[in-house]
């Protein structure tokens, strides 16, 4: 029984880390450019002075998207299409509620499986932190 705790624990550590990547990197600022655009860019510049390879990959290894274990795969997607679709209030994005995550299994004909809710609800939880993270800078 540990064996299965310590391989889902593992496993949502994956796909929180995966979920707060994409939003930190992906979410564009004001003026419609992602972090990953800019930093894209300046180490295309960099290129231009002639820094090596080496260096620009240990100077950007924060560019590297996480990688999602195979058996987060399918329950990453079901945790996009729910999030494509979630609801916001006054105060920005709301959780995806068990109501949704029924309406979602009764219209894609999904059965889930109670692990893939917990999962659903982590990487949920990392999104609306990674979000609120990034508000909150903005604002100061």
């Amino acid at each position: 029984m540990r064996i299965a705790r310590t391989f889902f624990e593992q496993l949502a550590v994956s796909l929180d880390r995966y979920v707060r990547y994409l939003v930190r990197y992906n979410t564009p600022d004001k003026k419609g450019s992602s972090k990953k655009d800019h930093l894209l860019k300046f180490r295309q510049q960099l290129e231009k002075t002639g820094a090596s390879e080496e260096v620009l990959d240990k100077q950007f290894a924060e560019l590297i998207e996480p990688e999602v274990p195979i058996a987060g795969r399918n329950v990453l997607t079901m945790f996009m299409e729910l999030s494509s679709a979630r609801q916001s209030g006054f105060n920005g994005l709301m959780p995806i509620s068990y109501l949704e995550l029924k309406a979602y299994a009764d219209v894609t004909d999904t059965q889930f499986e109670p692990w893939e809710v917990d999962l659903i609800k982590v990487m949920d939880r990392a999104l609306l932190e990674a979000v609120a993270e990034i508000a909150d800078k903005e604002k100061s």
